[in-house]
């Protein structure tokens, strides 16, 4: 919950430049592009996992295929597919996801600060107001 959501910000910035150092907090900006490419990298292998996954050692009943492979991969073949009693869908979209999004918007104010020598109020305020926003899905 709520708890994810401050220790994940406060690992991600304690551990930065604003911290420990071992890293810029503007990290997320300066490999954004490979970082993008190797989470949808993931994601189609993943879905290929969890279409196999689906077909023969479902979570639950609700489950099945259409007959398409196309269809399949892309609605699912589970409704709630759980790896390890984990909720796949929940720990995707709400733990890594929202996560990632939250900080990602926040690593981009700084990078804006670092590179221009100047905040930009309205990147900052679309970064802070994106993070309260995601707040209360924690």
């Amino acid at each position: 919950g709520i708890l994810h959501c401050v220790l994940f910000s406060m690992v991600f910035g304690g551990l930065s430049d604003l911290g420990l150092g071992l890293y810029d907090f503007g990290i997320i900006y300066d490999i954004f592009g490979p970082l993008i490419s190797a989470l949808n990298l993931f994601g189609l292998v993943f879905c290929l996992f969890l279409y196999v996954k689906g077909l023969n050692f479902p979570s639950t009943k609700d489950c099945g295929s259409s007959g398409s492979f196309m269809l399949d991969y892309y609605w699912g073949t589970e409704l709630y597919p759980k790896i390890l009693g984990i909720d796949v869908k929940r720990f995707v979209n709400c733990r890594f996801s929202m996560t990632f999004w939250m900080l990602a918007g926040l690593s981009f104010t700084y990078k804006s600060y670092k590179l221009h020598g100047a905040l930009d109020y309205g990147l900052l305020l679309s970064a802070v107001s994106q993070y309260l926003y995601l707040v209360k899905f924690f």
